[in-house]
């Protein structure tokens, strides 16, 4: 029996009344005085009370007794009576033994399965169920018990930014900024308001108003090493002019490297109010160590006349509103825990939860707990199927003008010209026009000037004669100065020679009535000598491009000395014009569902991974005059990472097709799913169910002449066509014949990876003129 000894009470009486309970005592325990005890009948008794110096096993009561009875009434004393009666009670608490006999031996199982040979002394064997009309063993209650295994997810991904007013130099290396201090009331939540500029820096057009703040945030235990980024400001243009071009940029940096970039409105107006926001995908580290940055420059003042007409103009701007959020990437950073949950079978209730590690030792959750996993359940849910594809796509400018091809027209009034003293009025001599007369002479040809009678308006008799040339290239997109040299060569054909002042060449802005630069024919020229001039000048680029710059050629055909001729020839003219770029490269990413085919998402990206934001049409970039389509094809590849001589991690490398060629250039190397860019450190072959075989396409060409014709049923693997015709032809597919007009282009290609090829009946023919035909075939690499 598990008896409790501090439960122990006693009772008892005593039924002779001459005799008394004086005190008591159990075991070794304090006595215990008895008070009230009294000498006449009945018998006097007390009730139980709890005595201390109870034991485990045998207990001893130690009762003191007196005999109050004279003499005179008892003779004898010790023959006087007394009945003394002891009640002994006690709890307990039942304990299990299993009795078990194995090859003639006995021996005890506890309750906890701990063999013994003999129970404890003070301690029986009972029947359980039984012994003294009691139970010995209770019955136990009835539980149901399930154990779940959970996933303790983190919530301190998501933490509050810390945005810091830092100095913006490191972001705008530029002479036109004008950093500002001071700007921590904005990033607290505050209003800054930027004034107009009053002039620009200097040494430049322009005063861009600059500040920056860094954003940290505290780094929880666990994460993938990436955290995203996100700072949005409002800003509002108060005038009192409209910006000029772009009028400034909210960008985000890591260190002094920009990782996102987001403008207000071009030319934005007075009254434009928006939100600039910029986010990122940055390093972890970088965030936790205040590495981040948040820049913003505004124009507030600008002076260029050119691009924007009414310079200078000067804006203000009011910001306010910023926010800035972080959250760290916590997948893979969930804890595996069991729970284990108790009901009451009967009433169903909950009677305990139990949280352990995998091991079983007791767990506390510290974040989110959710579901892992039930019995025959899954763990992890299961990934969705997604197909990626990536195409070369160019951003085309609809305002770009592309370059023009150079030319040379012919001055109708080259007399309007003094290239001796521009702007004044000929004084000394005759200057005479010669109309159209010049004009072989800018095709390559030659032309006669003079001889010339002596001038009747002159007094010496002096006579001149001009010709000119107006010169056109490069773009009205271009700004700034383009260099031009012009060339030429005059030959004195006589019948005299040369006097001081037998000529001047001289280079010319029409559009400003400048003379840029000049050049003389030597003096006292004989007659048979050939004299080659040359100008060189950095001429406007606008009025190149507007065919406003004009040579002119003065020559004297008559000196007091004699009439003379000229001779002109050898034209030649260039200009270092820079190429106008009408197209910026960037890459879309499809990706798409590979059950359904439905578009998930599409992603514009630079050709470095840089997020990209289309501004103006999107087509197929060109690397020629016929538009021959650039193809972008996907290779897998393999990089040893870790120097154990296997491929572990899989690559994309990006070629781009020039389907007028045929040659390959390579875009770039990024991640598998091309998110960002991605630098191979040992490429080797695949292993076998690594990286997929690379497949692409092989680009070809072919002028048709007329008559001649192209057949799709030639190329079994055919990807894509592309027909440009320079005269007319026909085009006959599985809906008929139709034309093809001069200049037309056509298109057919596949319209996903998946496709194996692209069919028939498809044939070109070339009726006048030539038409070309670029197309592609797959191939494996």
């Amino acid at each position: 029996m598990n008896v409790d000894p501090d439960t122990i009470r006693i009772a008892a009486s005593v039924l002779n009344a001459d005799n008394g309970v004086i005190q008591w005592r159990l075991n070794d325990g304090a006595w215990q005085p008895v008070s009230g005890g009294g000498f006449t009948p009945p018998a006097w008794a007390f009730p139980p009370s709890a005595v201390p110096g109870g034991r485990a096993g045998q207990n001893e009561i130690v009762v003191q007794l007196l005999e109050t009875a004279p003499p005179t009434t008892c003779p004898n004393p010790n023959q006087a009576g007394m009945l003394l009666h002891v009640a002994a009670t006690y709890d307990y608490e039942p304990r299990v033994w299993t009795q078990v006999i194995e090859d003639q031996h006995v021996y005890y199982l506890d309750e906890t399965g701990t063999r013994q040979d003999a129970i404890p002394d003070g301690q029986r064997i009972v029947p359980c169920g039984g012994g003294a009309g009691g139970e010995c063993c209770p019955q136990p209650e009835c539980r149901n018990a399930s154990t779940l295994l959970l996933c303790d997810a983190p919530t301190d991904g998501e933490s509050e930014a810390t945005v810091t007013d830092t100095v913006p130099g490191p972001f705008y290396p530029y002479p036109t900024g004008l950093p500002m201090a001071g700007a921590q009331a904005l990033w607290d939540g505050g209003t800054l308001t930027l004034p107009p500029g009053t002039g620009p820096q200097p040494g430049t057009t322009g005063t861009v108003r600059t500040f920056a703040a860094t954003v940290q945030a505290p780094r929880p235990a666990c994460d993938t090493g990436t955290a995203h980024v996100a700072v949005s400001v409002d800003a509002e243009q108060l005038g009192p002019d409209t910006g000029c071009a772009i009028t400034g940029a909210v960008r985000l940096f890591n260190g002094t490297t920009p990782v996102a970039t987001v403008l207000p409105p071009k030319d934005a107006e007075v009254g434009w109010a928006g939100t600039l926001t910029v986010e990122a995908d940055v390093p972890a580290a970088d965030l936790a160590a205040g590495n981040i940055a948040f820049f913003v420059a505004l124009d507030t003042y600008d002076d260029s006349p050119q691009a924007c007409p009414g310079s200078p103009r000067e804006t203000s701007w009011e910001l306010s509103g910023v926010t800035a959020s972080v959250a760290y990437e916590q997948t893979g950073c969930a804890t595996q825990f069991f729970r284990t949950v108790t009901v009451d079978c009967e009433t169903g209730a909950v009677l305990t939860v139990t949280d352990t590690t995998l091991d079983g030792d007791p767990y506390t959750v510290t974040g989110e707990a959710g579901e892992c996993t039930t019995a025959g359940g899954d763990c992890c849910p299961t990934e969705e199927c997604r197909d990626t594809s990536t195409v070369l796509l160019c951003d085309l400018d609809p305002e770009c003008q592309a370059g023009i091809e150079p030319t040379a027209t012919d001055e109708p009034n080259p007399a309007s010209f003094n290239n001796w003293a521009p702007g004044a009025p000929v004084s000394g001599w005759c200057l005479l026009d010669t109309t159209g007369q010049g004009a072989p002479v800018w095709t390559g040809g030659a032309a006669v000037i003079g001889p010339d009678p002596a001038c009747p308006a002159s007094s010496t008799g002096d006579t001149h004669r001009a010709i000119g040339v107006h010169l056109a290239a490069g773009s009205p997109t271009l700004t700034g100065t383009v260099s031009v040299t012009v060339s030429l060569r005059a030959t004195n054909n006589g019948p005299n020679s040369g006097w001081q002042g037998d000529g001047r060449f001289a280079l010319w802005d029409a559009s400003a009535a400048s003379r840029l630069t000049h050049v003389d024919v030597p003096v006292s020229a004989p007659v048979g000598s050939s004299h080659t001039l040359t100008l060189t000048a950095d001429v406007p680029a606008a009025a190149l491009a507007t065919g406003d710059i004009v040579a002119i050629l003065d020559l004297e055909t008559y000196h007091r000395a004699g009439p003379k001729a000229w001779t002109v020839d050898e034209f030649s003219w260039s200009a270092e014009v820079p190429p106008v770029e009408c197209e910026a490269q960037f890459l879309r990413t499809f990706v798409k569902d590979c059950a359904t085919g439905a578009t998930v998402s599409v992603v514009d990206t630079t050709l470095d991974g840089e997020p990209y934001e289309v501004t103006g049409d999107v087509g197929e970039c060109t690397s020629s005059a016929d538009s021959c389509p650039v193809h972008v094809i996907e290779q897998c590849r393999c990089d040893d990472a870790d120097g154990d001589g296997v491929g572990e991690v899989d690559y994309v490398e990006l070629v781009g097709v020039d389907t007028c060629t045929g040659d390959l250039t390579v875009i770039g190397t990024y991640t598998e799913d091309t998110s960002a860019p991605y630098t191979p450190v040992s490429p080797v072959e695949c292993e076998p169910g690594g990286a997929p075989t690379a497949s692409g396409v092989q680009a070809h060409r072919v002028d048709l002449d007329p008559g001649e014709t192209w057949d799709a049923t030639a190329w079994p693997t055919l990807r894509s066509v592309t027909a440009v015709a320079r005269g007319t032809g026909t085009v006959t597919t599985a809906d008929g014949t139709s034309s093809l007009v001069a200049s037309e282009s056509v298109t057919w290609s596949v319209a996903r990876d998946a496709d194996a090829l692209l069919t028939g009946p498809l044939t070109v023919a070339a009726t006048t003129g030539t038409v070309a035909v670029s197309w592609t075939t797959g191939v494996n690499l």
